[in-house]
Protein backbone atom coordinates (compact mmCIF):
# COMPACT_ATOMS: atom_id res chain seq x y z
CA UNK A 1 0.00 0.00 0.00
CA UNK A 2 1.24 3.42 -1.05
CA UNK A 3 0.97 6.35 1.66
CA UNK A 4 -2.52 6.94 0.73
CA UNK A 5 -3.64 3.84 2.42
CA UNK A 6 -4.91 2.40 -1.10
CA UNK A 7 -3.35 -0.22 -3.88
CA UNK A 8 -4.31 -1.60 -7.06
CA UNK A 9 -4.02 -5.28 -8.19
CA UNK A 10 -4.07 -6.78 -11.22
CA UNK A 11 -6.85 -9.69 -10.88
CA UNK A 12 -7.23 -10.81 -14.07
CA UNK A 13 -5.34 -9.98 -17.69
CA UNK A 14 -7.21 -11.58 -20.63
CA UNK A 15 -6.68 -10.97 -24.33
CA UNK A 16 -10.21 -8.42 -24.26
CA UNK A 17 -9.02 -6.50 -21.19
CA UNK A 18 -7.09 -5.79 -17.44
CA UNK A 19 -9.43 -6.00 -14.72
CA UNK A 20 -8.34 -4.34 -11.42
CA UNK A 21 -9.18 -4.01 -7.95
CA UNK A 22 -8.65 -1.38 -5.34
CA UNK A 23 -7.17 -2.75 -2.08
CA UNK A 24 -7.69 -0.87 1.25
CA UNK A 25 -4.98 -1.10 3.93
CA UNK A 26 -6.34 -2.37 7.62
CA UNK A 27 -5.70 1.54 8.87
CA UNK A 28 -7.49 2.93 5.74
CA UNK A 29 -10.36 0.73 6.32
CA UNK A 30 -10.26 1.62 10.33
CA UNK A 31 -10.39 5.64 9.32
CA UNK A 32 -13.59 4.27 7.20
CA UNK A 33 -15.14 3.13 10.41
CA UNK A 34 -14.63 6.35 11.99
CA UNK A 35 -15.73 7.72 9.56
CA UNK A 36 -19.38 6.01 9.75
CA UNK A 37 -19.62 7.21 12.77
CA UNK A 38 -19.59 10.70 11.97
CA UNK A 39 -22.06 10.35 9.56
CA UNK A 40 -24.22 9.23 11.86
CA UNK A 41 -24.06 12.69 14.59
CA UNK A 42 -23.93 14.68 11.29
CA UNK A 43 -21.72 17.07 12.38
CA UNK A 44 -19.42 18.71 9.42
CA UNK A 45 -17.12 19.71 11.93
CA UNK A 46 -16.10 16.27 13.00
CA UNK A 47 -15.96 15.07 8.76
CA UNK A 48 -13.18 18.47 8.48
CA UNK A 49 -11.11 17.64 11.42
CA UNK A 50 -11.00 14.14 10.01
CA UNK A 51 -9.83 15.21 6.49
CA UNK A 52 -7.49 17.85 7.92
CA UNK A 53 -5.77 15.03 9.90
CA UNK A 54 -6.49 12.27 7.23
CA UNK A 55 -5.87 14.69 3.98
CA UNK A 56 -5.76 11.77 1.56
CA UNK A 57 -8.74 9.93 3.11
CA UNK A 58 -11.10 9.52 -0.79
CA UNK A 59 -14.10 8.67 1.11
CA UNK A 60 -13.97 11.36 3.51
CA UNK A 61 -13.22 14.23 0.77
CA UNK A 62 -16.00 12.27 -1.53
CA UNK A 63 -18.32 12.69 1.45
CA UNK A 64 -17.15 16.03 1.99
CA UNK A 65 -17.79 17.34 -1.52
CA UNK A 66 -21.18 16.43 -1.28
CA UNK A 67 -21.90 18.06 1.83
CA UNK A 68 -20.30 21.13 0.33
CA UNK A 69 -22.60 20.51 -3.29
CA UNK A 70 -25.97 20.35 -0.77
CA UNK A 71 -24.54 23.58 0.44
CA UNK A 72 -23.63 25.05 -3.08
CA UNK A 73 -20.19 25.72 -2.45
CA UNK A 74 -17.86 25.99 -5.01
CA UNK A 75 -15.31 24.14 -3.31
CA UNK A 76 -17.03 21.00 -4.09
CA UNK A 77 -15.57 20.06 -7.43
CA UNK A 78 -12.34 20.95 -6.27
CA UNK A 79 -12.58 18.32 -3.49
CA UNK A 80 -13.59 15.94 -6.29
CA UNK A 81 -10.33 16.59 -8.19
CA UNK A 82 -8.33 15.60 -5.38
CA UNK A 83 -9.80 13.20 -4.88
CA UNK A 84 -8.95 11.84 -8.63
CA UNK A 85 -5.55 13.03 -7.82
CA UNK A 86 -5.46 10.91 -5.09
CA UNK A 87 -6.58 7.90 -6.62
CA UNK A 88 -4.21 8.51 -10.09
CA UNK A 89 -1.02 8.29 -7.40
CA UNK A 90 -2.06 4.41 -6.95
CA UNK A 91 -2.58 3.19 -10.44
CA UNK A 92 0.10 1.55 -12.00
CA UNK A 93 2.51 3.40 -14.37
CA UNK A 94 1.54 2.95 -17.42
CA UNK A 95 -2.19 2.40 -16.85
CA UNK A 96 -4.21 3.91 -19.84
CA UNK A 97 -7.79 4.11 -19.64
CA UNK A 98 -8.51 5.66 -23.27
CA UNK A 99 -7.54 2.09 -24.89
CA UNK A 100 -10.76 0.95 -22.79
CA UNK A 101 -9.15 -2.14 -21.90
CA UNK A 102 -8.83 -1.02 -17.98
CA UNK A 103 -11.98 -2.59 -15.73
CA UNK A 104 -12.42 -1.51 -12.50
CA UNK A 105 -15.90 -3.48 -11.89
CA UNK A 106 -18.45 -1.82 -9.47
CA UNK A 107 -19.41 -5.12 -7.99
CA UNK A 108 -15.88 -4.93 -5.88
CA UNK A 109 -16.79 -2.56 -2.88
CA UNK A 110 -13.31 -1.02 -2.72
CA UNK A 111 -13.52 -0.16 -6.72
CA UNK A 112 -16.56 2.06 -6.23
CA UNK A 113 -14.59 5.37 -5.23
CA UNK A 114 -13.01 5.22 -8.39
CA UNK A 115 -16.54 5.33 -10.04
CA UNK A 116 -18.13 7.83 -7.90
CA UNK A 117 -15.10 10.31 -8.47
CA UNK A 118 -15.46 10.02 -12.21
CA UNK A 119 -19.12 10.35 -11.87
CA UNK A 120 -19.01 13.38 -9.71
CA UNK A 121 -16.12 15.27 -12.07
CA UNK A 122 -18.16 14.18 -15.26
CA UNK A 123 -21.15 16.42 -13.19
CA UNK A 124 -18.99 19.52 -12.35
CA UNK A 125 -17.43 19.77 -15.87
CA UNK A 126 -20.74 19.94 -17.14
CA UNK A 127 -21.84 22.45 -15.26
CA UNK A 128 -18.92 24.31 -16.24
CA UNK A 129 -19.98 23.60 -19.87
CA UNK A 130 -16.55 21.80 -20.76
CA UNK A 131 -18.67 19.04 -23.03
CA UNK A 132 -15.38 17.58 -24.59
CA UNK A 133 -14.19 17.00 -21.11
CA UNK A 134 -17.11 15.80 -20.02
CA UNK A 135 -17.31 13.28 -22.37
CA UNK A 136 -13.79 12.03 -22.15
CA UNK A 137 -14.78 11.43 -18.58
CA UNK A 138 -18.02 10.18 -19.07
CA UNK A 139 -15.83 7.42 -22.11
CA UNK A 140 -13.46 6.62 -19.32
CA UNK A 141 -16.44 6.27 -16.47
CA UNK A 142 -18.20 3.67 -19.23
CA UNK A 143 -14.89 2.04 -19.60
CA UNK A 144 -14.85 0.70 -16.23
CA UNK A 145 -17.16 -1.29 -16.17
CA UNK A 146 -19.05 -1.15 -19.37
CA UNK A 147 -21.15 -4.74 -19.45
CA UNK A 148 -23.09 -3.44 -16.05
CA UNK A 149 -22.44 0.55 -16.31
CA UNK A 150 -23.54 0.98 -13.11
CA UNK A 151 -24.05 4.72 -12.67
CA UNK A 152 -25.72 4.98 -15.94
CA UNK A 153 -23.22 6.71 -18.22
CA UNK A 154 -25.22 5.75 -21.49
CA UNK A 155 -28.11 7.54 -20.21
CA UNK A 156 -25.94 11.27 -21.02
CA UNK A 157 -22.69 10.59 -23.37
CA UNK A 158 -24.77 10.71 -26.13
CA UNK A 159 -25.88 14.33 -24.79
CA UNK A 160 -21.74 15.08 -24.20
CA UNK A 161 -21.04 13.52 -27.52
CA UNK A 162 -23.27 15.80 -29.64
CA UNK A 163 -23.42 18.88 -27.22
CA UNK A 164 -18.83 18.52 -27.80
CA UNK A 165 -20.11 18.21 -31.69
CA UNK A 166 -18.00 14.76 -31.35
CA UNK A 167 -19.82 13.28 -34.03
CA UNK A 168 -17.29 10.59 -34.81
CA UNK A 169 -17.29 9.41 -30.97
CA UNK A 170 -21.24 9.49 -31.17
CA UNK A 171 -21.58 7.17 -34.32
CA UNK A 172 -18.88 5.05 -32.71
CA UNK A 173 -21.06 4.53 -29.72
CA UNK A 174 -24.35 4.33 -31.45
CA UNK A 175 -22.98 1.24 -32.88
CA UNK A 176 -21.36 -0.43 -29.75
CA UNK A 177 -24.42 0.47 -28.03
CA UNK A 178 -26.83 -1.24 -30.87
CA UNK A 179 -25.17 -4.64 -31.19
CA UNK A 180 -24.70 -4.60 -27.27
CA UNK A 181 -27.55 -3.23 -25.75
CA UNK A 182 -31.95 -2.91 -26.24
CA UNK A 183 -32.78 0.85 -27.33
CA UNK A 184 -35.59 0.70 -25.54
CA UNK A 185 -33.84 1.05 -22.29
CA UNK A 186 -32.06 4.23 -23.54
CA UNK A 187 -34.31 6.88 -24.56
CA UNK A 188 -31.95 9.58 -25.54
CA UNK A 189 -30.03 7.24 -28.18
CA UNK A 190 -33.52 6.28 -29.16
CA UNK A 191 -34.46 9.57 -30.14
Amino acid sequence: PSDTGLSVELVQKTADFDEYEIIESEEYKAIFEELELLVRTGDLEFLIQLIQTQPLFVDGLLLLSDAYRMQSTGDAGEIVERSLYILERILPTGLDFSNGRCRFRYSHPDNRKLHLCLFRQVQFTMKKGCWRVSLQLAKTLLALDPENDPLGARLFIDFLALQSESFEDFDKLWMQLKRNCPLGHFPGWFF
